[in-house]
């Protein structure tokens, strides 16, 4: 759990983040706001940003200060951006329009068009989800989970899986022309300087280096190869990870004759 209190009594923001995801918490987007905000660490892809806030409704200055904090989040670099919270505006509030243009302005929409606050008389949607990456969402909505006056929001971020059916290419030394014989004959034809001449050790050892290389080419060529995957199409990141739990689970049983959910 990620949390940020505040000094009166209750109130604040906290986030739970799986434990086998990577992440790392980042400087609060400002003081005046009642928010955190870190990384989402995956594999081959840019940091993810993940916000969340909580605007107090007697908060009246609450754009000024939602600005120059986006203003910190653009300034970091280009990436995905998930700012989600309970916001406390709706379309009928004075400070919805001034809030939607700050949003169009960083490039953020927001993404939950359901009532995520319902009660005998009114129908509002106070907790938004911002982001600058609309069609990288597989889904959004709000659920309603019954234990609070607040519906829960969600979204889904696709995440392409590694497939492995493909083939593999590599560069291996071709050796078809290679012997040992061969390359004592090589290694005595190379001209080398005398290196204690040299002043600077890098350029004596780039020399020696690049004369090395340019033998090993002529006996050993580089040739690029095809490693053919038996797999299925469907197999991914996913189903191997599974197959890992699946084998360790068979040990475990094996073992103890007792049944663990909790292997990794």
């Amino acid at each position: 759990m990620i949390r940020s209190d505040i000094s009166r009594n209750g109130g604040g923001v906290a986030c739970y983040v799986r434990n086998y995801i990577s992440f790392n918490v980042n400087e609060v987007l400002s003081d005046y706001i009642e928010n955190i905000n870190f990384d989402i660490l995956l594999p081959k892809t840019k940091p993810i940003l993940i916000g969340v806030i909580y605007r107090h409704q007697d908060k009246a200055d609450f754009n000024d200060h939602f600005s120059d904090a986006l203003d910190k989040i653009n300034s970091i670099n280009n990436r995905e951006v998930y700012i989600l919270g309970d916001f406390n505006i709706d379309d009928k509030s004075r400070l919805a329009k001034p809030y939607k243009e700050i949003c169009s302005l960083h490039g953020l929409k927001q993404i939950i068009h359901s009532p995520t606050r319902i009660t005998n008389t009114t129908s509002t949607i106070l907790d938004h989800i911002l982001t600058n990456s609309k069609d990288k969402l597989s889904q959004s909505g709000v659920i309603d989970i019954g234990i609070s006056d607040h519906q829960m929001k969600f979204c889904t971020i696709k995440i392409m899986q590694q497939k492995f059916f493909k083939h593999k290419y590599i560069k291996i030394r071709s050796l078809k022309n290679y012997s040992k014989e061969i390359l004592l004959e090589k290694l005595q034809e190379i001209n080398f300087p005398n290196y204690i001449n040299f002043d600077d050790i890098n350029v004596a050892y780039t020399d020696f280096s690049n004369r090395l290389i340019a033998m090993i080419e002529k006996i050993a060529p580089l040739k690029q190869i095809c490693i053919r995957n038996n797999s299925c199409e469907w197999v991914d990141q996913e189903i191997i990870n599974g197959i890992r739990i699946r084998d360790k689970l068979i040990i475990h049983f094996r073992k103890t004759g007792l049944y663990s959910r909790n292997i990794n």
